[in-house]
């Protein structure tokens, strides 16, 4: 067996009644509409942690360095999805 770091954020999976999920990690939440992609994500997150985190929050910190330099930015809109 290999020892890799541990998870230290707890991981809570609720069902939607429309067939989906809720996942949420530490103090993200993800959605997901189906079981496929929670399971390769959640598969991916487990084999190494460190990595995915450094992921998220790059990405996140992208996300604020873009909404600070656009004032008139709408909620619900992800800017950098256009």
């Amino acid at each position: 067996m290999k020892f890799k770091r541990s998870i230290l954020h707890k991981i809570e999976i609720s069902p939607t009644p429309n067939g989906g999920f809720i996942v949420e990690i530490g103090c993200a939440k993800f959605s997901y509409s189906g079981h496929t992609q929670l399971i390769q994500d959640l598969a991916e997150y487990l084999e190494n942690p460190a990595d995915i985190e450094n992921q998220y929050n790059e990405a996140i910190n992208e996300l604020h360095i873009h909404i600070n330099e656009t004032p008139d930015i709408q909620v619900g809109k992800f800017p950098l999805d256009e």
